[in-house]
């Protein structure tokens, strides 16, 4: 229990959520990491999970700090051809700095080994980049 949070706020039905992606991603290995930001991912990698590489990441948490954990935590587990995808991409009236956007331009600045090419935009504010190369 997160003591700033009730926890029917941002509750969602884990088996459900799993269900739904199974349905659709058929054989495809998933795998969901429930619990706080702060909680889950600070301080970890994907390899703590056993995740060596990552095909489609999803970061939809609106605020630059948790963006800034799960880029951090995918980090060693992102290869040429990894596609990123970042929801509410242009919140903050469209600060670069602040919220995804701020944790992107920040993740790419500490990662310059890491090539970006943006390869498409959905939905009112989120957008997509593929990794191009990482050495």
């Amino acid at each position: 229990k997160h003591p700033n949070y009730k926890d029917s706020l941002f509750a969602v039905n884990e088996g459900k959520v799993i269900r739904n992606i199974k349905k659709r991603a058929g054989n495809l290995h998933i795998q969901i990491i429930s619990g706080y930001f702060e909680d889950t991912l600070r301080g970890r990698t994907a390899r703590h999970l056993g995740i060596q590489k990552a095909r489609v990441v999803l970061i939809d948490c609106d605020l630059k700090s948790p963006a800034v954990l799960s880029l951090e935590f995918i980090a060693p587990a992102l290869q040429q051809g990894t596609i990123v995808v970042m929801d509410d991409f242009y919140s903050y009236k469209g600060d670069e700095t602040k919220g995804v956007a701020g944790a992107f331009s920040d993740f790419c600045i500490k990662n310059p080994h890491i090539s970006w090419r943006r390869i498409y935009d959905y939905g009112y504010g989120g957008v997509a980049y593929v990794v191009s190369s990482k050495k």
